[in-house]
């Protein structure tokens, strides 16, 4: 679960303020959290594994790849194109076991008849994460994919995840915690 906390007001507040990330696991869990203070991301990592347990560095400035899915609902012509410098996104990190540094990056959004297609070709890192979403507002993601290169000792395979919208609700979700509520799990197309 992550929480990116990205400021409307871009132009007064140009980077995300806070991005938390807790990942668990069947053995443990993880957290990650990153400030932005004096132009740089201080980034505070607990691990249950012994080889990253308890971390703190700082690092950029960049943009952050947590910052793409909340700038994509705000103003998504704002997001950066071309040659970029970029931070993967915190659980893309954690699963993968590797500190969050600034990567270069290539990144384009494409017009596609009723969808804007953002992608971003990780260069040093073998990833890609393609995010399509409405070309009108309020802009929602309709589906992403991200394809990395798994390391698997000598053999290196190709991973591709792809997550595609299929239902929507919009009800207090906050008040369905019982039991006489399990009906919305099927109309939310979950079994």
């Amino acid at each position: 679960m992550s929480s990116i906390f990205t400021p409307v007001e871009r132009k007064k507040f140009p980077q995300t303020l806070k991005v938390t990330t807790s990942i668990q696991e069947w053995c443990g869990h993880t957290f990650t959290q990153l400030n932005f203070k004096e132009n740089r991301y201080q980034v505070f990592l607990r691990s249950y594994f012994m080889d990253e347990a308890d971390q703190q560095y700082s690092i950029g400035p960049a943009q952050l790849e947590d910052d793409i899915w909340t700038l994509i609902r705000i103003n998504p012509l704002s997001l950066a194109t071309g040659d970029i410098e970029l931070i993967p996104g915190s659980q893309f990190s954690r699963l993968k076991h590797i500190n969050q540094e600034v990567q270069k990056a290539t990144a384009f959004l494409a017009d596609n008849e009723d969808l804007y297609t953002y992608t971003i070709n990780y260069k040093d890192i073998s990833r890609i994460l393609v995010v399509r979403f409405k070309k009108t507002f309020p802009y929602e993601i309709m589906e992403w994919e991200e394809t990395s290169a798994q390391d698997k000792g000598a053999d290196q395979s190709i991973l591709t995840t792809r997550a595609v919208r299929t239902h929507v609700m919009l009800v207090d979700y906050w008040n369905k915690k019982s039991g006489k509520d399990s009906g919305y799990r099927k109309k939310l197309g979950l079994k």
